[in-house]
């Protein structure tokens, strides 16, 4: 059921896990393993790949990389909701040597029932040069019951794509393909659909409040942990920005990183004056800054991505903090809060 192109060669999924390095873990964390998946998806493959994560110990949030023709498409719904319960993250790519970390991938391809076993991953990207493919779902032999099992197998496959956050409208766009054809669609159109999101799932933009005080807060969580940017409105005193982002194992250290940024639409502003209050609560770095007129304008004239940063120096290439939160779901809220908030 559902090979895949006809010109695919069947081989049955294998699977092989590299841990990282020391200096993967110590940059990463432990959830930095590598799994690679290869071969054509057969029925049992995810229930060897929940084998393998349970004997190894491989721990959440893991990275596994496709690289397959396709194969059954039950087969591929099990393995994606395998991935999903272990929130690993997926790409495209087959396993190459590497030195830094255990291992760089190299590009590959998924298509057919590859397509599906992808979209379990919690967060999904695209290996620059590999490519994605999906087309409508064949039988090799053909019953009297082809028509009724179509639709039953549509319906589980239009469920699975909702339940895995990704538009429908990529069911349709296999629809179109034949057995010997495969729709590619570029990069563009699969993060449109949130078949890709690149480590980051969609924003949540809301007004809240808490006694003494209302607040616009934003809230996307990534591959690096949940972000969060507040604009506070207390009762009393001055406005304030709030910043709360995960630094993983280097929390202490970026602590003590003495330029800090507000990042507007590709603008990055200095500041470190404004700074109010730094903490770690619950291994998350807490930030405070006090608003004045002239920050506040820069938040109002925005209208693509918001962030707040530190960095060991003005000139340093590195910081840690979140520099593109999409804003344009604020910037509809923004004026009713701050007709409340001047109130």
């Amino acid at each position: 059921m559902c090979c895949g192109p006809a010109w695919c060669e069947p081989s049955v999924m294998n699977f092989a896990a590299y841990p990282p390095s020391a200096l993967g873990e110590k940059l990463m964390g432990d959830h930095a393993w590598a799994i690679y998946a290869t071969g054509e998806i057969d029925a049992d493959a995810g229930q060897r790949l929940d084998a393998l994560i349970a004997e190894k110990h491989i721990p959440n949030l893991s990275h596994l990389y496709l690289h397959s023709p396709g194969g059954n498409l039950l087969g591929g719904i099990a393995m994606g909701r395998v991935i999903r319960a272990h929130q690993f993250q997926t790409d495209v790519g087959q396993f190459g040597a590497g030195k830094l970390y255990t291992t760089v991938p190299r590009p590959g391809y998924c298509y057919s029932a590859c397509a599906v076993a992808f979209l379990g991953g919690e967060y999904r990207f695209l290996l620059n040069g590999s490519v994605y493919g999906v087309h409508r779902f064949f039988w090799k032999e053909h019953t009297p019951s082809d028509a009724d099992l179509a639709q039953v197998l549509s319906a589980a496959v239009v469920d699975y794509m909702q339940s895995m956050g990704v538009s429908t409208e990529l069911f349709s766009l296999a629809s179109q393909a034949g057995p010997d054809q495969v729709v590619t669609p570029t990069a563009d159109k699969l993060l449109a659909l949130g078949v890709i999101n690149n480590g980051r799932k969609p924003v949540a933009w809301s007004i809240e409040s808490v006694p003494g005080a209302i607040y616009l807060k934003g809230q996307q969580e990534t591959s690096f942990g949940i972000n969060k940017f507040l604009l506070v409105c207390p009762a009393q005193g001055q406005m304030q920005f709030w910043a709360i982002f995960d630094a993983g194992q280097n929390t202490d250290e970026v602590l003590k990183w003495s330029t800090h940024w507000l990042f507007v639409d590709g603008q990055q502003i200095q500041i470190q004056d404004h700074l109010a209050m730094e903490e770690v609560k619950n291994g998350w770095i807490n930030l405070t800054y006090t608003v004045d007129d002239r920050l506040l304008s820069m938040v109002v004239a925005a209208r693509n991505y918001i962030g707040i940063g530190l960095s060991p120096a003005p000139g340093a290439a590195i910081f840690e903090g979140f520099d593109r939160m999409p804003f344009d779901g604020a910037v509809a809220k923004l004026s009713g809060f701050l007709q409340v908030c001047r109130h």
